[in-house]
C-alpha cells in the first residue's frame, strides 16, 4: 500500500502532467520517455540530483516519489502524508511544507545534501512528524524541523491524540533517535514540548539541537532521554521558553535523563525555566557541555 496523502484533490494541471507522462510511457513518444528502469536505478529518477524533492524507499525496495505532495504543500496548508509501510523517507535540500503521520513500526527520515540543509515545516499549523503507533522505532537524520504546532510534541510527537486534553491523549511507547537534527521555532498547543514522547518510550539525541521553541524543548512523560554532544558542536536543548527537558511521571518505574557533553544554554541562550525538571517538584540548571545522569527513582542528578 502506498502512502496516503491527506489533502484536496489534485488540480487539473497536475492531472494533465501525469496523464501526459503516462501517455508517453505507454506510446514511447514523450520527449523524455525511457525503458522502465530496474530497482537499482529507480531511485536515480527521483533523487536529489534529478529534480526530486522527497521520496520514499520502502523496505521491499519500492520507490514512491513524494515530490507532487511536497510541491503542493504551502505555508498556509502543509500537505500531510500517511506512511503505512516501513522504509526511509529521503528529503532533498529546500524547504518543504510537508508533514508525516507514521502508522508503521519502522521508519527513517534522512536529509540529503551538504551545502543546503533540507527543512520540513509545519507552517505553524500541524505536527511535522506525528507517531501514534505503539512500539514504533523511528530515526531522523540531517533534517531541520520548524513551525510545527501541536500538544505533547509540536515538531515530533510520539502519542495518539484525538484532542489536546488529558482525556484525549493516549500514550504510546516509541523509540526515537535523532542525529544531526535542528529543531527550532515550533509552537506548543495547550502543553508539551518541541519533541514529545510518552509512557515507556525513549529519545536518543546525538549532535542534535532543540532550541528557540515555544514550550519545553523535550517533554518526556514516563520516558527516558539520552543526549550526546561534543565540545566542537552545539547539541542539546536551550533557548526554549519553558524547561529544556521536562520529565513527568506517576509510575514507579525508573526513567532516566542523561547528558554527555550536551548544551543547555547560558545567559541569553538559557531556557526559560530549569534545564531538567522532574514533575513540578525538582529542577536543575546546567550550562553548556554538561554531563549528568538523572533518575526518576531517586529524583537526583549526578
Amino acid at each position: 500500500m502506498l502512502p496516503t496523502l491527506v489533502r484536496s484533490p489534485p488540480s487539473e494541471r497536475w492531472f494533465m502532467r501525469y496523464f501526459l507522462f503516462f501517455l508517453g510511457a505507454c506510446t514511447g513518444t514523450a520527449k523524455d520517455s525511457e525503458p522502465a528502469p530496474d530497482d537499482s536505478s529507480i531511485v536515480g529518477s527521483t533523487d536529489c540530483t534529478d529534480g526530486g524533492s522527497v521520496y520514499l524507499v520502502t523496505e521491499d525496495g519500492t520507490v514512491v516519489d513524494l515530490s507532487p505532495e511536497a510541491a503542493m504543500g504551502t505555508a498556509a496548508a502543509p500537505a500531510v502524508v500517511t506512511l503505512t509501510n516501513p522504509g526511509t523517507v529521503h528529503v532533498c535540500p529546500g524547504t518543504w511544507y510537508l508533514a508525516f503521520l507514521v502508522k508503521t513500526a519502522n521508519m527513517a527520515f534522512v536529509g540529503e545534501g551538504d551545502a543546503e540543509r533540507p527543512v520540513l515545516s509545519g507552517g505553524g499549523s500541524v505536527v511535522v512528524i506525528d507517531i501514534p503507533t505503539n512500539e514504533a522505532s523511528v530515526s531522523v537524520t540531517g533534517l531541520d524541523i520548524t513551525a510545527g504546532k501541536g500538544c505533547v510534541g509540536s515538531a515530533i510527537r510520539a502519542a495518539s491524540v484525538s484532542e489536546c486534553s488529558r482525556d484525549g491523549i493516549s500514550p504510546v511507547a516509541v523509540h526515537l533517535e535523532l542525529s544531526g537534527v535542528n529543531i527550532f521555532g515550533n509552537h506548543y498547543d495547550v502543553g508539551g514540548g518541541a519533541v514529545g514522547i510518552t509512557h515507556g518510550g525513549s529519545l536518543v539525541m546525538e549532535n542534535t539541537v532543540i532550541s528557540e521553541n515555544e514550550g519545553h524543548g523535550v517533554y518526556a512523560q514516563e520516558a527516558s532521554v539520552a543526549c550526546t554532544g561534543t565540545p566542537s558542536d552545539r547539541s542539546g536543548s536551550w533557548g526554549n521558553t519553558k524547561y529544556g527537558i521536562w520529565t513527568e511521571f506517576l509510575d514507579t518505574e525508573e526513567h532516566t535523563t542523561t547528558s554527555s557533553g550536551c548544551d543547555f544554554g547560558e545567559g541569553a541562550e538559557d531556557n526559560g525555566f530549569e534545564d531538567v525538571m522532574f514533575n513540578h517538584d525538582l529542577g536543575f540548571k546546567y550550562g553548556d557541555d554538561a554531563t549528568f545522569s538523572c533518575s526518576t527513582l531517586t529524583q537526583t542528578c549526578l
